[in-house]
């Protein structure tokens, strides 16, 4: 949609926009503003379809958009129909057969072109300049057969990389044969690479205090700080009527505060940056192969290389990573560059199973099947790490029952102790920040964050609790 607005004069697209969207704004048309005043997705889109076929129309096609390519080319592939595609071009609506197969022609063409000059393919829309990073997974189609033949394993790669400030740069193009219909030259895009991985693995002693421990403890900003908003939000769920001698009587009944993702959303409003995504062509191996996995290695540290950048950053799944890191292992010189991580969802499904793990014996599991929260199935799985969305549903809800539980506990501890911290302003913060959060959602971020710096006292006395039960009882600490 933003390459056919730029192609698209400001007087045509005002003139369909005040067509399209008249009726649904009520009252005279803006001619002065409308320009400026914003569409949403839907108008937006159909007032580029008019816009491009009005084009197509006035320039007898002379004039390719985006539009007509695209919509032949996503048709002939769906169908692989010639004669839709002539009728679609009759009705104005797409181009022609021939152009379409000309166009398919120069982008293979392209791709083979880039091959030579670099040694491997790189999307257009990833450019040098700013940072890049591979993700590569298999791409199973027909897998599910009655004999288990006419299968295609194939392995792919994508390309991300953070859009840069100020315009994009010209794309980088080839020299090509103009109006071929067909590809005249031949070969593959990607060898297949032998890789002779044999024999024991490598010993993996030598990486054992090569990992900076310190970071996965709490004296960093970072885990501070979430353990300080995760202690607010399920304060804020809590919202306590009674502190020590105080009591506050303006408590809602109902829950007001989101679960702690949409707690999360609400404090962190916006979206990261908008990346570009590169697709690569299929690499026609299994992902299973080691021969195919080093060859994703190789062609992603030459896709880094001509980026400019030094390292190659790498991501995998659980199955892939790990015969990774193997090839990486025995080959540490020719991929000493090359950095292997786990995507974030393989690595959240290995928590998950860490902790059902931890927690096999402790009760866990029957008390989410006797309070109703999963089936027996269901549970068995998640604790194993098979289920990731019913998985974290099912540690958020401990982790409130836990804080609840142990809230309790530090209500009964502190009216024992002797050293008292102001009551009510603590209690009337919180329902103040309740408010907030429930009214004002776009200031609700700044209100968590002063409630932060208001429960420092809280906070202390907590530390304290809890640190003097770990020391006693193993059973707490657990």
């Amino acid at each position: 949609m933003k390459a056919s607005r730029q192609l698209i004069s400001d007087c045509l697209y005002l003139l369909i926009k005040l067509l399209v969207t008249a009726d649904k704004r009520g009252g005279p048309p803006d001619v002065l503003n409308a320009l400026s005043q914003s569409t949403n997705m839907e108008d937006d889109r159909q007032i580029l379809s008019i816009a491009q076929d009005i084009i197509h129309c006035n320039t007898k096609g002379r004039v390719k958009l985006p539009k007509h390519t695209s919509l032949a080319m996503c048709v002939h592939h769906l169908t692989s129909s010639k004669r839709l595609i002539k009728l679609l071009n009759i009705m104005g609506h797409c181009v022609s057969y021939d152009e379409m197969r000309a166009v398919n022609t120069s982008i293979a063409e392209e791709v083979l072109a880039q091959v030579e000059a670099f040694g491997t393919v790189i999307p257009t829309n990833i450019k040098p300049g700013a940072f890049v990073q591979i993700a590569a997974d298999n791409n199973d189609l027909k897998k599910k057969t009655l004999d288990g033949n006419n299968t295609t394993h194939a392995t792919t790669m994508v390309i991300y990389q953070n859009k840069m400030f100020g315009p994009d740069p010209p794309p980088t193009t080839v020299q090509q044969r103009a109006k071929w219909r067909s590809l005249q030259a031949t070969g593959t895009v990607y060898e297949i690479e032998e890789c002779p991985v044999r024999g024991r693995r490598p010993a993996v002693t030598d990486h054992v205090g090569s990992v900076d421990m310190e970071w996965y403890k709490d004296t960093n900003d970072e885990m501070r700080t979430a353990c300080h908003t995760d202690f607010i939000w399920a304060l804020l769920r809590l919202c306590p009527k009674k502190f020590g001698e105080a009591v506050v009587a303006e408590v809602m009944d109902k829950q007001v505060i989101p679960s702690w993702a949409g707690f999360n959303a609400i404090l962190y409003p916006k979206m990261p940056k908008v990346s570009n995504i590169g697709y690569c062509p299929m690499v026609d191996g299994s992902s299973n192969e080691y021969s195919t996995i080093y060859t994703v290695l190789k062609h992603a540290q030459k896709i880094s290389t001509a980026m400019g950048q030094a390292d190659t950053v790498l991501t995998f799944d659980l199955v892939i990573y790990s015969k990774a890191k193997e090839i990486q292992w025995r080959f540490p010189n020719e991929f000493s560059n090359v950095v292997v991580r786990m995507g974030g969802f393989h690595i959240a499904l290995n928590f998950l199973s860490l902790l059902g793990k931890k927690y096999a014996d402790s009760g866990l599991e029957d008390l989410l099947i006797e309070s109703g929260v999963y089936a027996a199935g269901s549970t068995s799985a998640l604790m194993k790490g098979k289920s990731y969305n019913r998985g974290i549903r099912a540690h958020k809800l401990c982790l409130e029952v836990f804080f609840r539980l142990t809230w309790n506990a530090f209500i009964a501890w502190y009216e024992s102790q002797e050293k008292r911290i102001p009551e009510e302003p603590v209690l009337c913060r919180i329902v103040d920040c309740v408010q907030m959060v429930e009214n004002n959602k776009e200031n609700a971020c700044d209100s968590v964050r002063k409630i932060e710096a208001d429960l420092t006292e809280l906070m202390s006395p907590f530390g304290v609790f809890k640190s003097e039960n770990q020391a006693r009882s193993k059973l707490f600490t657990f």
